[in-house]
Order: C-alpha cells, then structure tokens, then sequence
C-alpha cells in the first residue's frame, strides 16, 4: 500500500503558485501538476506520479527540491529577540492577526 509522502499537504495553493513563479516555472509542467496535488492537494506521490504521467522518482526529487525551496527561502529580517511564526489561520481571521502583527511592530520598533 503506498504511503503518504511527509510533504503532502504542506502548502497553500497561493504558496505553491508562488513558489512556481518565482523559483520553478522552467521545469516540466507535469512534474509541476504532479508536486501540486502532493504538495498541496494531499495526494501520495505514487498516485500523483500516476495521475499526471510521470516516473515516481522524479516526481519525489522534484517535490522534495520544491519543499526545501519553500522552507528555506528568505525571509524577512526579523527584529532581535523575535521569533519567526508561520500559522495557517481562516480567511475571516487573516485581516485580524496581520492587524495584530503590524501593531506589534509598531509598538516595539526599535529603530525610532
């Protein structure tokens, strides 16, 4: 029985479509559909290897490439003594945490 890859699951659409543009539009269009429904549709790579017609070794390689590219990609400088946090949270809460977060950067900005 085939299992599901650690990675299935791991990111958004809107994540992965910026991943793509940014860092992958030049590989095969399979290969990027494939990633897609493990990454972000939750498909085990075997299936998904199936579904879109590609071999399942290449289809693991590119997605593993695809999931470190997103975990390691650079972000933003982060003020001394804070911690990075990435959540995933409901639309309707979306605007009420960035409002959180953007206060709290004012509130301790220490370059004033």
């Amino acid at each position: 029985m085939p299992h599901k890859s650690l990675l299935a699951g791991t990111m958004s659409s809107n994540e992965f479509d910026d991943l793509v543009d940014n860092y992958f539009s030049h590989i095969n269009v399979s290969l990027i559909e494939g990633a897609r429904l493990v990454l972000v549709d939750d498909f085990e790579i075997k299936i998904a290897a199936e579904v879109v017609g590609v071999k399942r070794q290449s289809l693991s390689r590119t997605t593993n490439k695809m999931y470190q590219q997103f975990v390691t990609e650079e972000l933003p400088k982060c003020p001394e003594g804070w911690d990075w946090l990435r959540v995933c949270v409901p639309p309707e809460l979306k605007s009420a945490i960035t409002e959180m977060v953007n206060e709290a950067r004012e509130k301790y900005d220490t370059s004033k």
